[in-house]
């Protein structure tokens, strides 16, 4: 397994962005000299000339990207699951684009978190998930031949109305044979359900493509009560030999609280190496 942590291209508010404050450089320069794999890379839209020159930065730093994030679209207040057709046409065509940008910096995996859409009081369920089926299986096939694979991730019920509980999401991959999509798991949402954290990992195992993870409250692993422990060692009896991604508030003491983290993640892992 590998170890990555959440940055931005640009100043955001959003609580998870560990690194935010500073220059790419900056923040590309901090994240290798701890020794992370990868950044979870929240964007704005990049244009082909920023695209390239973060490029370049991700290469200088020697720094990958275990999941990009075009942040950017979730502020259109579109959805995969619009029910006007020409608005979710609309949203799947901007997706596709940063898919495109994805590829072009050698990321691997984009989630599809809260830009599913929320189910609305005129909606039904049923019609609800026939769009986003619909939707899934055009934008998912477009990625798998740029060979970038988008994760449906369960959020927890305090932030959405749909798939906040991990293994309805990964049945309804199945349910809907939307055999390119993959899961993106993660800790602080997995918390708030009533199956464990290694039960829900060995229940979906075979779609898992991304793990979050951050502590109780957005902490960051080892400053809450979520057992890291049994969740390594659930992913490792699974064979997963993807990214472990922090996306936690580290608004004061950042490097610090940062290096702390991947010294307390990486001494874990010592164990199944």
């Amino acid at each position: 397994m590998k170890l990555g942590i959440a940055m931005s291209t640009y100043q955001s508010e959003f609580g998870p962005i560990t690194f935010r404050i500073g220059t790419n450089e900056d923040k590309l320069k901090q994240i290798s000299s701890i020794g992370y794999n990868g950044t979870d890379l929240f964007s704005h839209e990049l244009t082909s000339s920023e695209t390239e020159g973060l490029k370049r930065l991700l290469e200088k730093y020697n720094v990958g990207i275990s999941m990009f994030i075009p942040f950017f679209l979730a502020e259109l207040k579109l959805s995969f699951t619009d029910p006007d057709d020409d608005k979710r046409t609309y949203f799947i065509n901007r997706y596709k684009e940063q898919i495109l940008t994805a590829s072009r910096l050698g990321a691997r995996t984009m989630p599809i978190g809260f830009i599913r859409g929320r189910l609305l009081p005129a909606d039904t369920f049923d019609a609800y998930r026939e769009r986003l089926a619909r939707s899934l299986l055009e934008v998912s096939a477009h990625a798998a031949d740029l060979g970038v694979a988008l994760c449906l991730e369960p959020i927890n019920s305090n932030e959405i109305n749909t798939f906040y509980h991990a293994c309805d999401a990964y049945d309804f991959l199945n349910e809907y044979n939307l055999g390119n999509m993959r899961l993106l798991l993660d800790s602080y949402h997995i918390a708030y359900e009533y199956k464990p954290q290694d039960e829900i990992i060995r229940y979906c195992a075979d779609k898992i493509s991304h793990y979050h993870v951050s502590d109780t409250e957005r902490l960051l692993p080892g400053e809450g009560r979520i057992d890291y422990k049994s969740i390594i060692s659930a992913l490792a009896g699974i064979g997963y030999e993807g990214y472990l991604s922090i996306e936690a508030d580290a608004a004061k003491n950042t490097f610090d609280r940062a290096q702390a983290a991947y010294g307390y993640l990486a001494g874990i892992l010592k164990g199944y190496k």
